[in-house]
């Protein structure tokens, strides 16, 4: 296969970027561990998919 698959080289870079400014990638940070080969995708899915339900942003006040 002569082609890398999208997120192959970006993942990486993501997940520096997110932990620099304390934000949490849950995805990106499953797909990094995929492409390292350090989990399989299915590994990355049920970790996902275990994760609580919470807000994934907090609005001022007024601003939805």
């Amino acid at each position: 296969m002569d082609q890398v698959a999208e997120g192959v080289k970006t993942a990486p870079v993501v997940c520096t970027l997110a932990a620099e400014a304390g934000v949490d990638m849950p995805i990106a940070t499953e797909m990094n561990l995929v492409v390292r080969g350090q989990q399989t995708a299915e590994e990355a899915y049920r970790g996902l998919l275990g994760r609580s339900v919470r807000r994934e942003t907090g609005h001022p006040k007024g601003h939805a």
